[in-house]
């Protein structure tokens, strides 16, 4: 996979990062919603079945938000590293017309000029 920059992508990591902390913070009040319901509501409810069920619904939805979350931040760190060029990539600029050149490239792309 070859590494893009540009706004595009910076646009897509941000993207990713605020999905998953949507879906963390989602997974997060799930979760606590459906521990709340056991250990608060569930002992002095009437409707003790139909409350169990409902609390178990809320920490199995709480954990799934999480696990995804999770999965979208490891895609966001992973966007960043393809987005951003490593500290030891060189560059390379035509002396004649200052496009951006690839380090084996032997003539410019914009200019046509000789390298080196």
């Amino acid at each position: 996979m070859s590494k893009v920059h540009g706004a595009e992508n910076r646009d897509k990591v941000y993207t990713t990062g605020v999905v998953a902390i949507i879906f963390l913070a989602i997974g997060g009040v799930g979760l606590l919603m459906g521990i709340t319901d056991i250990l608060i509501i569930y002992p002095y409810s009437s409707f003790v079945s139909d409350l169990y069920n409902l609390a178990i619904f809320e920490i199995v939805c709480g954990i799934v938000f999480l696990v995804i979350g999770l999965i979208m931040v490891g895609k966001a760190k992973k966007l960043s590293k393809e987005t951003l060029p490593s500290s030891t990539e060189q560059k390379i600029f035509c002396a004649d017309c200052g496009n951006k050149i690839d380090t084996d490239a032997s003539f410019c792309s914009k200019c046509g000029a000789k390298i080196g």
